[in-house]
């Protein structure tokens, strides 16, 4: 079960999107040290969360990704109205709370009715991470290998682990226009180089194999793309825009 909040954050600035830094480093502050010990040690991706502006609210947009992590933040979550950061406490309304098992992740992906053309629209600063170094670039293969590596890890019991369905995916799918921009994400001493903006893809691909691409992009607004996901980067939404 993947269990989503939004928040609206009550402030008249212009909060950037690197922010969710440190809205992230408060709420693990309010959950007990053992598990916010464990949840670094294991370096898994079961939390993904991220800031972003629609039209003039700030939203606070979180995912829990696994049952470990919806035990430990819900309750957190549920009651949660002010954010005591270091610079100031910030008042939060909840505006949304769902639940989602990949059976509703399904049913939402078989409701797209585009059949080719798809739009993302990336919230936060996205990149990726190859050879060691930063990919700033939206390869249609580190989208895929991102978002197959964080299906697997959510749902072990539907696992998407075909070498020759992934080639085939890549294949059948480029990207067709973008609205894009390189930013940085400031993590502590660190600007992360990233892309934001907005995405189209363009998918001739079978029936199975579209529906697949289409459990992806729904899974991607939940999971994130790229690295980072915790911290605030790779936040993605389905664009209903298409450019």
């Amino acid at each position: 079960m993947i269990n989503r909040y939004v928040f609206r954050v009550n402030t008249n600035d212009q909060i950037p999107a690197w922010r969710a830094y440190a809205f992230y480093s408060c709420l693990i502050s309010l959950v007990s040290e053992e598990y916010a010990e464990e949840l670094h040690e294991q370096g898994k991706t079961q939390i993904s969360q991220c800031l972003y502006h629609d039209n003039s609210d700030v939203l606070w947009r979180i995912h829990l990704l696994d049952r470990s992590a919806s035990d430990a933040f819900s309750a957190v979550l549920d009651d949660l109205k002010i954010l005591p950061l270091n610079s100031g406490e910030l008042g939060l309304e909840l505006l949304k709370k769902e639940t989602f098992a990949a059976e509703k992740l399904i049913e939402n992906a078989r409701a797209i009715e585009s059949e080719r053309f798809f739009s993302l629209r990336f919230l936060s600063a996205t990149a990726f991470k190859q050879r060691g170094r930063y990919t700033v670039y939206p390869d249609i293969e580190l989208i895929l290998q991102s978002l197959l590596k964080k299906w697997n890890a959510v749902y072990p019991t539907y696992p998407l682990e075909d070498e020759d369905a992934f080639h085939m995916l890549s294949d059948g799918i480029r990207i067709s226009d973008y609205n894009l921009h390189t930013t940085r994400y400031l993590l502590k001493e660190s600007r992360i180089p990233g892309f934001i903006g907005n995405l189209r893809v363009d998918a001739q691909l079978s029936a199975p194999l579209l529906d697949i691409w289409k459990i992806l992009i729904c899974f991607s607004e939940c999971s994130g793309i790229g690295i980072k996901n915790a911290l605030g980067m790779g936040g993605v939404a389905i664009s209903k825009t298409v450019f």
